[in-house]
């Protein structure tokens, strides 16, 4: 279901983050926005902020098959 929040933009071209998009995302201070233009759309989406390298940080997080093999799991990925 779609919802419509409006904010107004300030003089230095600043908006405020409504609360209810701050809660629902668990969005905080030093996050990123990341802003996507698609022709004639306009996607907004967060990036929370990290302490270091993103890759390192997803060694150990998923559960391993054993030896991995990217080719493969790519090829599942795209081709189903």
């Amino acid at each position: 279901m779609a919802e419509m929040i409006e904010t107004r933009i300030s003089r230095g071209f600043q908006t405020a983050l409504p609360a209810r998009v701050r809660k629902q995302w668990n969005v905080g201070p030093e996050d990123r926005v990341i802003w996507t233009l698609v022709g004639g759309d306009l996607f907004v989406r967060f990036r929370k902020k990290t302490s270091g390298d993103p890759l390192l940080e997803l060694i150990g997080k998923m559960a391993s098959r054993g030896r991995a093999d990217a080719t493969e799991e790519l090829d599942a990925v795209v081709h189903g």
